[in-house]
């Protein structure tokens, strides 16, 4: 079984550095397979990068700033291209959302050759159950939630597996790639990116919290969903008593939890400045959270159905409401019906359907057939 070869391959790998903390190995699949070398088709990739990042002197400049910040914090080291000897290189891209970031793609691969992926087990997943997290989550009065900093990049990589997790970029990211503007990093912590490392991210957390055996700890390992923490209490004084509890737990496993926010004042006066998150609606497990009213939000899908809608538009705006609880269903339920309406046509599924007789347009929760800027629309939420 697959994943017990990967709970087997984890038990015996990890271990701790100098500093403390926690490094691991890859999950090799068994008999091991030997990702080849991808220098050509990785070079290539970073021109197509290089190029798309040109074209904005400010983009380049923070994408070369995030990787010199890589390199000062220990996460990358220089390394060399070894073609006599066993490596593999990850190709990579911006990101662009609210900043700039880079995605290490460990799935690009040589025609007819694995990538580092096809060589590697997934291991099994530890989340916790989602519906579960959040019906936790609305249970105490006082609630807080935190972030851990750069999770991935927090634990390290054993020495002999990081060949295989190489990356090319520029000497001077001014001058275009040539053969003499390469310069060769290896990845010395788990990348993002690669197939098992939420699993060794996972892994490594459980054995950290196993360690210590308290009732805290014990929540932590029930209330961390990949790197988001939710921590509840009845009183703001035992809340603030779990926040430095936490902090400190992870701190020893050299995880910086940060980003702290709740809905008890309290709470966030006795944490440090520079460890809060100064918002006033925030995102918990994809629900919006209004922390002053103490209200989770729900967000209507912005695409409009159209006066002659296809099953498929349809099926695309439903599909677009989040709601893990099921809290939304009375009020999407008429769109539903509408749906389940349609398949009595004999329509294809991206064919022009009528609406006439079916339904009346505002009987559709709002959103869902209104016209107009969706951003004016009013969405629905709850008591936390």
């Amino acid at each position: 079984d697959d994943d017990q070869i990967a709970v087997r391959q984890l038990e015996s790998s990890i271990a701790r550095d100098n500093e403390g903390r926690y490094t691991v190995s890859w999950i090799w699949r068994e008999p091991k397979i030997t990702p080849p070398s991808n220098y050509r088709m990785v070079y290539s990739r970073l021109c197509s990068t290089y190029s798309s990042l040109a074209r904005s002197n400010d983009l380049l400049d923070k994408y070369h700033q995030i990787i010199i910040d890589y390199l000062r914090r220990g996460i990358i080291e220089p390394a060399r291209k070894n073609p006599a000897g066993q490596e593999h290189y990850l190709a990579h891209h911006a990101v662009i959302t609210h900043k700039v970031r880079p995605v290490f793609d460990a799935s690009a691969h040589p025609r007819g050759q694995p990538s580092l992926n096809d060589c590697l087990l997934r291991g099994p997943v530890l989340l916790p159950e989602l519906v579960g997290l959040l019906l936790r989550f609305r249970l105490p009065k006082f609630v807080a939630i935190a972030d851990l900093e750069a999770a991935f990049l927090m634990v390290g990589l054993h020495e002999e597996d990081r060949e295989v997790a190489k990356f090319l970029w520029l000497k001077d990211p001014v001058k275009p790639p040539s053969t003499d503007n390469i310069q060769v990093y290896r990845f010395a912590r788990v990348a993002f990116g690669v197939i098992c490392s939420p699993y060794l991210l996972a892994g490594v957390i459980r054995h950290h919290l196993e360690k210590y055996g308290t009732t805290t700890a014990t929540e932590l390992a029930s209330s961390l969903y990949v790197d988001n923490l939710h921590l509840g209490a009845s009183s703001p004084e035992e809340l603030i008593r779990k926040c430095n509890q936490a902090k400190m737990i992870f701190s020893e496993a050299k995880m910086n939890l940060r980003e702290f926010t709740s809905n008890s004042p309290e709470t966030i006066s006795a944490i440090p400045v520079e460890d809060r998150l100064d918002k006033s609606e925030v995102k918990v497990l994809g629900m919006q959270w209004d922390i002053q009213n103490d209200e989770l939000g729900f967000q209507w899908p912005s695409s409009q159905i159209s006066p002659n809608p296809t099953r498929r538009s349809v099926l695309s705006t439903l599909a677009g409401i989040y709601d893990p609880l099921g809290l939304l269903c009375p009020a999407v339920l008429p769109a539903k019906l509408f749906f389940q309406q349609l398949w009595d046509d004999k329509h294809e599924l991206g064919h022009s359907t009528c609406l006439g007789g079916k339904i009346r347009l505002g009987e559709f929760p709002p959103g869902l057939a209104s016209s107009g800027d969706s951003s004016t629309k009013e969405s629905p939420s709850i008591t936390r």
